[in-house]
């Protein structure tokens, strides 16, 4: 079989990853070796969600090998799904075989198989924790991590319209139970809501998004142009208060950050509000809404819209973890 092997970098676009799928034109088989992964235990989350939707969960299996290093596979999957499969597993693989060929019932239908070795033991580890007991384990997750999964999901298997999701998924079968559990984790934390759904086929579940926050979040995470702009759309026409920060402001924060807190006000009628200190810089004291301090600290008040936008391109350790608790509150 004509190989081609290939050193990648991990974070490649959609243009470049469809340049890798055209080699196959001329390769029977394409073996991909990532660099510079990327070891954000929220990317092993998203790998997850993929990993238990589509749609073709019986084609997907565990398997070791004779050097007992484990692998996932994917198969049937089309030019779309491919590329946003392998733009995630790219950044987490240590890795990646795609093989491609025809469908005989379509004469224009190409369709690829994926067989991905994951970079840690994290991966398999999250993934037993779900498939063994996943509504208990699902519950002690942050809040960060249960939307990277969830957005997995949407990905995989979601369908996105004007205003609402949907998964397709029989509530008998071990994908379904998980999924099941997923979204009532999501309802109980407020974050979707569940809705009846009277029609055919009787396993479409229906849900909405409670407010444009958590469609803005998802919007940063899905690679699926369509799915995107859906979700783009929905963050639109739902009320919601406008993070005046852009992503450069937010980087910044993130780069000169000091300490964080929680200011529960002292009227019950009054929301929380997310406090964070940033060293003293030419760049911070730009900011929207920048205070400075009698110490000269730069002291940021942080709204809801601007704290899960924040909470998508955050690296620092101890304000996800602020921030988190806040949108958990």
């Amino acid at each position: 079989m004509k190989k081609l092997v290939i050193s990648v970098y991990s974070r490649l676009d959609e243009r470049e990853v469809k340049q890798l799928l055209n080699y196959l034109e001329k390769y029977k088989q394409i073996e991909l070796y990532p660099t510079n992964n990327l070891f954000n235990i929220n990317y092993y989350f998203k790998g997850i969600g993929l990993f238990l939707t589509d749609g073709y969960y019986y084609k997907y299996k565990i398997i070791k090998n004779t050097s007992k290093l484990k692998k996932i596979e994917f198969q049937g999957l089309n030019e779309i799904s491919a590329i946003a499969f392998l733009r995630t597993y790219l950044k987490i693989s240590q890795r990646i075989v795609v093989t491609h060929y025809r469908n005989p019932m379509n004469v224009s239908g190409t369709y690829f198989s994926v067989r991905v070795y994951p970079v840690s033991r994290t991966f398999f580890e999250l993934l037993n924790h779900i498939r063994d007991k996943p509504c208990r384990f699902l519950q002690t997750l942050e809040y960060d991590n249960l939307l990277w999964l969830f957005s997995g999901i949407i990905e995989g298997d979601g369908y996105i319209g004007k205003n609402y999701l949907s998964i397709s998924y029989k509530e008998s079968t071990e994908k379904g139970k998980i999924i099941e559990c997923i979204l009532k984790t999501l309802e109980k934390r407020g974050m979707i809501t569940l809705k009846k759904y009277y029609g055919y086929p009787k396993y479409e579940h229906v849900f909405t998004l409670n407010n444009g926050f958590y469609a803005d979040f998802l919007s940063h995470l899905i690679y699926i142009n369509k799915k995107l702009y859906r979700l783009i759309n929905i963050a639109k026409n739902k009320t919601l208060r406008q993070c005046k920060l852009e992503d450069e402001d937010l980087g910044i924060i993130d780069r000169y950050f000091k300490s964080s807190y929680i200011d529960h006000r002292r009227s019950e009628k009054r929301s929380p509000i997310l406090v964070i200190y940033l060293e003293t810089n030419p760049l911070t004291i730009k900011l929207p809404g920048a205070i400075i301090r009698k110490d000269n600290r730069i002291m940021l008040k942080i709204s809801s819209s601007c704290a899960v936008k924040l909470l998508s391109v955050v690296k620092n350790d101890k304000l996800r973890k602020t921030i988190n608790d806040y949108l958990s509150q």
